[in-house]
């Protein structure tokens, strides 16, 4: 899930913050999504997916 997270962060679809709670909390990111996402297949007029 990681490496799906920074791809979309690299394409401009999530942000990514990088947080620091010192020694024992450790190092983190966290994303926030900027873009919602449709798809539509042609294929079927029935099938949509959202992202988002």
């Amino acid at each position: 899930m990681r490496d799906h997270l920074g791809e979309l962060s690299m394409l401009g679809i999530a942000s990514r913050t990088e947080r620091n709670r010192g020694e024992s909390g450790g190092r983190y990111y966290e994303y926030l999504l900027t873009q919602i996402l449709i798809s539509y297949s042609k294929l079927s007029t029935r099938q949509w997916t959202w992202w988002g």
